[in-house]
């Protein structure tokens, strides 16, 4: 099972409510300044991190409802970005390929959409920026052009963040356009202070049939057919204002809360 660095670090943290920090680098066979390390950083070796796991499950219910969280989390952004897991799909055999370094990177931009080179540096330790670099453009890339027939990250100067507005300056981008059985409709997301804005396209449906409602911080649009379920990385109320007019339907929410990752 893939984890993600935070997911370990909280799994490490659990453990250690239970066991003193000597007793446990002791089963762990490591230093204390190893383990020190890791518990400030999440950067759990795999092999260490198979022996953490067998000891919080062991000794931690906690950790069963924490990884199944976890697994809950990237099923979610699968499916907000029309994702199948289904043990067949292309998606499926691009991660199996993938070293849990190169992972780690690919669910960071589920999460973000996108990333500088020093963000990604951090998330994995890597020694240096060209070091993760080595792996966007060796690894993560060409496995993407081999399965999807395109890159699954970009490289942009300057681009706007369409579910904030925010410019952003010099980051990698997931992309939007890969065969994932995608919905390709138009899609606008504006941040506005206190609220979200959302505008997308609904061509050939009529008003009465158009349903929108919010499930946590995903706001579900569906309609004769159609559904859509966009990630708004904001909590918002679930009352829901929209308008409908000439196949464009415009979606006002409040927030109620900051931006989360």
């Amino acid at each position: 099972m893939f984890l993600p660095s935070d997911t370990r670090h909280d799994v490490l943290e659990i453990l250690l409510k239970r066991y003193d920090e000597k007793r446990l680098a002791k089963d762990l066979s490591c230093t204390l300044t190893s383990l020190r390390g890791w518990k400030e950083d999440g950067s759990l070796p795999d092999k260490h991190m198979s022996k953490v796991l067998v000891l919080a499950l062991q000794n931690c219910p906690e950790t069963r409802d924490l990884l199944g969280e976890t697994s809950e989390e990237f099923s979610r952004l699968c499916k907000d970005l029309s994702i199948s897991r289904d043990e067949e799909t292309n998606f499926s055999r691009f991660m199996n390929f993938l070293d849990e370094r190169s992972k780690e990177i690919v669910c960071y931009f589920l999460r973000n959409r996108h990333a500088s080179i020093r963000e990604l540096a951090t998330l994995i330790h890597a020694a240096t920026d060209q070091d993760v670099l080595t792996r966007v453009r060796d690894v993560i890339n060409p496995k993407a052009e081999e399965i999807f027939g395109k890159p699954m990250l970009n490289f942009e100067e300057s681009r706007i963040d369409a579910f904030t507005g925010d410019k952003i300056l010099f980051n990698w981008w997931l992309a939007e356009d890969l065969p994932l059985e995608e919905m390709n409709d138009a899609l606008d997301i504006f941040d506005e202070k206190d609220h979200l804005v959302v505008i997308t396209e609904l061509p050939g449906v009529r008003e009465e049939d158009i349903k929108v409602d919010v499930e946590g911080d995903v706001l579900r649009i569906s309609a004769d057919g159609y559904l859509k379920r966009i990630p708004l990385f904001y909590t918002v109320e679930n009352k829901v204002r929209s308008t409908y007019k000439n196949g464009v339907l415009e979606v006002r929410l409040r927030k109620n809360g900051s931006r989360h990752r």
